[in-house]
């Protein structure tokens, strides 16, 4: 249908919503006195969030990798052995 998103453009949306809550509480931050009440949590809730991004960021990477690395496997006419879940490419 006309003006709908993609399925994975659908999946991908909360992923991206992670980068965003970070910048809006360090907009928050930026204009909350440090005598405030809510300024420690606000503070913990941007490092938690700093955290969860790293997190996300990491899993997608790792991801990535391993969709790298069932590509390259797909090549060969028999199973060469190599792929494991513990196993990184490191270069293509």
């Amino acid at each position: 249908r006309e003006g709908c998103l993609p399925f994975a453009a659908l999946l991908i949306a909360p992923v991206q919503r992670i980068p965003r809550y970070g910048l809006l509480i360090n907009e928050y931050i930026k204009y909350t006195d440090h005598r405030h009440p809510d300024y420690y949590d606000l503070s913990t809730s941007l490092r938690k969030m700093k955290e969860i991004a790293t997190f996300v960021n990491d899993s997608v990477r790792k991801s990535q990798n391993r969709a790298k690395i069932m590509q390259i496997k797909s090549r060969f006419l028999r199973d060469p052995g190599f792929v494991s879940p513990s196993r990184l490419l490191i270069h293509e």
